[in-house]
């Protein structure tokens, strides 16, 4: 029993959307039996073939009884998107470099320690951190720093 894939292909280096969420790039939609040898063919020169993006619409069983053709909608066809995603691989991405991967990992670095000192400046309960800064007001005369979470406030009000 043969299947029809009917495969929605984008053109591009990458998916643009218009301004109501529409995809804007040149797209077509790809009809091929499988198994066949034109399938064969179509996936070994999908991945430099310059689609961004492969979608399958939909997928139909073909029947033939006494030269008649029908059509059933195939709900099943996890095979089929492991065969499109393994053969679709976008060559227009390049690999890392030794560079680019460093700099990737100090900017997930960065972003830790900054969350380290996000959770610290906004620890705790709002009332506790506005009791906190009216006691430091009140012993100083003057207002805390506004990055002074409840953490630096006490130990400025123990000292």
């Amino acid at each position: 029993m043969k299947k029809v894939v009917y495969l929605q292909v984008y053109l591009g280096k990458e998916i643009l959307y218009k301004q109501g969420g529409k995809v804007s790039n040149q797209n077509q939609e790809v009809t091929l039996e499988y198994p066949t040898q034109e399938w064969d063919n179509y996936m070994k020169h999908l991945s430099v073939s310059g689609f961004c993006k492969v979608d399958i619409s939909r997928v139909r069983e073909i029947n033939v009884n006494n030269g008649v053709y029908t059509y059933k909608e195939c709900d099943d066809f996890e095979d089929i998107k492991v065969l499109v995603k393994k053969h679709h691989i976008n060559k227009l991405e390049k690999p890392l470099s030794k560079e680019q991967i460093e700099i990737n990992e100090l900017k997930k670095q960065v972003q830790a320690l900054l969350k380290v000192n996000s959770t610290d400046v906004k620890s705790g309960n709002d009332d506790e951190l506005e009791d906190l800064k009216k006691k430091y007001e009140a012993k100083f005369n003057k207002k805390p720093h506004h990055m002074m979470g409840i953490k630096k406030l006490k130990e400025e009000l123990t000292k």
